[in-house]
């Protein structure tokens, strides 16, 4: 199995075509949860597996399964760990807690950056 990333690459040899399919199923699953409006097969660029309903009975997996609550704002804090981790950022966990207790108290949907200029830079 050879997992391409615009960073880097993994190949990785598994036992059996079930642990294959099992690692994608996994990633699928994390990447529904990350972006819960888009199919996990339209964010991997590419998946090649034979014979082609292997690929199908993932996909029905993945369809299956109920999308959580996103949050606050739309899932920010999920999102915002992601993007920092993808840029190379440091995380922020007041941003984190911010968001995600006085955000949700309040029942606000909208992000405001200027909540935020208290921080340092």
């Amino acid at each position: 199995m050879v997992v391409e990333t615009e960073k880097c690459s993994f190949s990785m040899k598994m036992a059996s075509l079930e642990d294959v399919n099992e690692v994608l199923a996994h990633i699928g699953t994390c990447l529904r949860r990350i972006f819960p409006g888009l199919s996990p097969m339209r964010i991997m660029k590419k998946v090649s597996m034979e014979p082609n309903e292997r690929l199908a009975s993932l996909q029905a997996l993945w369809d299956s399964q109920t999308v959580s609550e996103q949050g606050p704002c739309g899932g920010f804090s999920q999102m915002y760990a992601c993007v920092c981790d993808w840029l190379g950022f440091s995380y922020r966990e007041e941003v984190q807690w911010d968001v995600d207790t006085i955000y949700l108290t309040q029942d606000t949907r909208e992000l405001n950056l200027q909540d935020f200029s208290h921080l340092d830079h």
